[in-house]
């Protein structure tokens, strides 16, 4: 058989959205013990004009009966770029507010990889976010449940794949 496929076929250096809010999904819990932890939910949409890819990232409490708050959503077509985020009007309110982006648009169109990792810097930073995991893991610690996964934590190192979903 001929193979004519490109040679670098195979090789790509793209980091893709997903990649970047799996990261940070990771990071939450390790921040917290994995009493609230970051969710990615990935989700297709067959469209004849242009399929879309949609990432749903949430904030969840396992000890919580796994409570999600969904912060934010992105989706985009094949060529990943520009992607479309979705915020909650709270966290759009504070960020033109406080200037840290243009304008009160949502959804928002986001053209570039640089241009995502700043904004989701500014919602991962935002008042908002620090409120609802604040919230969330008060909650898991007042529930006696939150000790228990700390203890089951501490004691087998939860692989971080665990709490993130795709």
């Amino acid at each position: 058989m001929n193979d004519i496929w490109a040679e670098d076929i195979g090789i790509t250096t793209v980091k893709t959205p997903v990649a970047i809010l799996k990261e940070q999904a990771s990071l939450l819990g390790r921040k917290t013990q994995n009493l609230v932890v970051g969710e990615v939910i990935s989700s297709s949409q067959d469209a004849i004009e242009e399929p879309k890819i949609t990432q749903r990232f949430n904030i969840k409490a396992p000890a919580l009966g796994n409570y999600r708050y969904n912060l934010f959503s992105i989706s985009h077509g094949i060529d990943i770029y520009p992607l479309t985020i979705y915020l909650e009007n709270s966290i759009v309110s504070e960020l033109a507010t406080t200037n840290l982006i243009l304008g009160s648009h949502n959804p928002r169109l986001i053209r570039s990889e640089e241009e995502f990792l700043g904004i989701l810097n500014r919602i991962l930073k935002s008042k908002r976010t620090k409120q609802v995991v604040h919230a969330l893991l008060a909650q898991c610690l007042e529930s006696g449940e939150g000790e228990q996964m700390t203890d089951i934590y501490n004691e087998s190192k939860i692989d971080d794949d665990c709490v993130v979903q795709s």
